[in-house]
């Protein structure tokens, strides 16, 4: 990023209140002190990292039994597809049946469409039927970026859930633990596709505590794609955020508390009970890396 960039990135994150300055002088002191904020803020996405990498092993055992659930009893594609659709759709905390009930309605009058998807380009193709989205207005083209935009376009669906039902495709059809729930061909993320990480509220409080700021979901992607530096086909390792941030805190909103929730664990369908005592050791060690990070 140029000295521009870092300033316009500064005000998003909220470390300036404007990108307009009297002098140069000025303006290079506020340039330095944002480059210094932003780097310490992507040293802290490298140790998140580190952790997530380092601990796939308990949410991807989880993410499988889910998985499991709704694809495993299911016969043609379009029962998968559209039982991954209404389950993701659930993850919402407040779903508006009002709005989604059209989606659903064009889903199940284009079954016949969804039956005979075989790859990610199929699928694409198929979800158009549900949006009056541009089926290509992202910026790289890519076939999930264009899929991204398409179901966030979809009425009752949203930035998060749209970029859930991606990553969960990706999930199912790349990691190997999924190998037996496979039903598309050709599934890959490609180096210039762009795939977000579903953020939700408790996503953002994790990032509350690397940038010291309340972001919005496409400054928290930026952050792990411009800033961090991370690649597309490690968005679902940065989705395990989710699993850790939810068994590490308490309350919601304004009021919520960084601490071990073991009765969130328990409460998740699928994660590994057998390894409760180690999955708690390493969500006081996440805990730990938060609160280094300095912020809040």
């Amino acid at each position: 990023m140029n000295d521009k960039d870092f300033l316009k990135f500064g005000k998003k994150l909220g470390l300036l209140k404007t990108v307009k300055f009297d002098n140069i002088n000025e303006q290079n002191i506020r340039v330095n002190d944002v480059k210094d904020k932003i780097f310490k803020i992507k040293r802290n996405l490298d140790e998140i990292f580190m952790f997530l990498k380092d601990n796939t092993a308990y949410n991807r055992q989880t993410q499988h039994a889910y998985y499991s659930a709704y694809l495993s009893p299911q016969g043609g594609n379009y029962a998968r597809i559209s039982a991954l659709l209404y389950a993701i759709l659930q993850t919402q905390s407040r779903p508006s049946l009002d709005d989604s009930t059209e989606t659903w309605q064009i889903l199940f009058n284009h079954r016949t469409t969804f039956d005979a998807v075989q790859n990610p380009t199929d699928l694409l193709d198929a979800l158009s039927n549900l949006s009056s989205a541009d089926p290509v207005p992202g910026p790289t083209g890519g076939i999930f970026d264009r899929m991204w935009y398409v179901l966030a376009g979809s009425k009752g669906f949203g930035e998060k859930t749209a970029a859930l039902f991606i990553k969960s495709i990706i999930d199912v059809h790349t990691l190997e633990v999924n190998t037996n729930l496979r039903f598309l061909d050709n599934v890959y993320v490609a180096s210039d596709d762009f795939v977000r990480v579903p953020v939700d509220s408790v996503i953002k409080y994790i990032f509350k505590h690397i940038t010291g700021s309340n972001l919005d979901f496409d400054t928290i992607n930026d952050l792990i794609f411009k800033v961090a530096g991370r690649t597309n086909d490690e968005a679902t390792i940065w989705d395990d955020l989710w699993f850790w941030g939810f068994i590490t805190q308490h309350g919601g909103g304004d009021d919520r508390k960084l601490a071990i929730n073991e009765a969130k664990f328990w409460a998740i369908y699928g994660t590994p009970k057998e390894k409760w005592a180690d999955v708690r050791a390493q969500a006081e060690k996440f805990i730990e890396v938060l609160r280094a990070c300095g912020f809040n």
